[in-house]
């Protein structure tokens, strides 16, 4: 990939530097310079789907060259054996005339952060130090702008969300872990959620008999993805909203992430059948027994007033439990059916860093809009202007 920004003649050389403790930062921007540590850490270490090279290593290649985004790596290794510790997955690119450092997402990650070793523990103190060191280490940049960061990765606490600075978003993660039996699940759910759904699976049975399915072969993860996509832009097109899969260029990461993994069961596809008929689709990840649901969508029309949508998540659940899930993640989003599955909220933080005169002022305008923001939604609803009543 061409350089996209002129950077320090350092800079395009791995970057060295030995914090006076534990550890040594370096920075690459080529992929085949940090795959041996990627590969170690993936096997090994602790991380979301969202930085397996399964998903990122179709957005550096597709999506990154396409926007003009520089790729960054960060590796952190003990100072004394040398084995990484930490893989900062990163990217830089410009916005608004402002030159970002952020994590690679763009809309299609849920969640962002490090690759972590077992054996990576620092103290808050340690990190902060060592964060310092790889603030001074990253190209030049104006800021430094962190979303959606986990307060865990697998289950472990993220060490950057403890930096100083860092705030917790309004946006919110959503999901359950998974008992041995889906009538465990059934009385962890609350008596009206348990009726609610009887009535659900009563009403669309009585359309014809109703078959769960999930995609075993290729051409049948094909066959209902484009199913999906058909759904997914009908019922964007009623709503007014955008429709990512409308993007030709995020269509092409999404069927690289599903397709040129398909053997690994990285990704599922499934579907929901009245009669032979497709009521509903989603597409999910699958990481380390936890299921992650990142799309679904029903057949509009007819098909609105009988809840296939909810049934279909309601008949994977059972899916997961037999299949030997752990974790039903309904990943970022505070959507209101999410509650109906005796779902438990996670908390996700952001970070902004200003790097320069710009960055430090639009770190502040962005902090100043945020708290006005806070603000207005405190407001009854009779003050607020129609646009922002929805």
């Amino acid at each position: 990939m061409a350089n996209v920004w002129p950077l320090k003649r350092a800079h395009l050389e791995e970057v060295k530097t030995a914090t006076r403790r534990r550890y040594l930062v370096s920075v690459d921007f080529d992929l085949t310079a940090v795959s041996p540590q990627w590969r170690e850490l993936e096997s090994t270490g602790g991380l979301t789907p969202f930085q397996t090279q399964a998903w990122l290593l179709s957005w550096y290649q597709i999506v990154a060259p396409a926007l003009n985004i520089f790729p960054i790596f960060v590796t952190v290794r003990d100072r004394a054996s040398g084995r990484p510790m930490m893989l900062l997955p990163l990217c830089l690119k410009r916005k608004l005339g402002v030159a970002r450092i952020t994590f690679p997402d763009c809309g299609l990650s849920d969640y962002n952060a490090p690759l972590l070793s077992p054996g990576f523990q620092p103290s808050e103190a340690e990190f902060e130090e060592l964060w310092n060191d790889i603030s001074r280490a990253l190209p030049r940049a104006d800021l430094i702008s962190f979303e959606k960061m986990p307060e865990f990765v697998a289950e472990r606490p993220n060490p950057m969300v403890r930096l100083s600075s860092t705030k917790c978003m309004r946006l919110r993660a959503w999901g359950f872990e998974l008992p041995n039996t889906r009538s465990a699940y059934d009385k962890s759910l609350r008596t009206n959620i348990r009726t609610e759904l009887r009535r659900r699976r009563r009403k669309l049975e009585g359309e014809g008999p109703v078959r769960f399915v999930r995609a075993q072969s290729e051409a049948q993860g094909r066959e209902i993805f484009e199913m999906l996509r058909r759904q997914q832009k009908a019922r964007f097109t009623q709503l007014g909203r955008p429709n990512i899969l409308d993007s030709a260029l995020y269509l092409r990461f999404y069927k690289s992430v599903i397709f040129d993994s398909w053997n690994k069961r990285f990704s599922l596809l499934s579907a929901l059948l009245v009669h032979d008929q497709v009521v509903a689709t989603a597409f999910a990840l699958n990481h380390q027994h936890h299921y992650l649901l990142l799309m679904h969508s029903f057949e509009p029309g007819h098909w609105h007033t009988k809840s296939p949508g909810i049934l279909l998540l309601d008949n994977t659940i059972t899916n997961q439990i037999e299949s030997g899930g752990t974790y039903f993640d309904l990943t970022v989003g505070n959507e209101v059916y999410k509650r109906k599955f005796g779902v438990t909220g996670h908390l996700l933080h952001s970070r902004i860093q200003g790097l320069s005169a710009i960055g430090w002022a639009f770190a502040l305008i962005s902090h100043a809009r945020k708290i006005a923001g806070n603000q207005i939604r405190r407001l009854p609803e009779r003050y607020l202007p129609e646009r922002l009543k929805s």
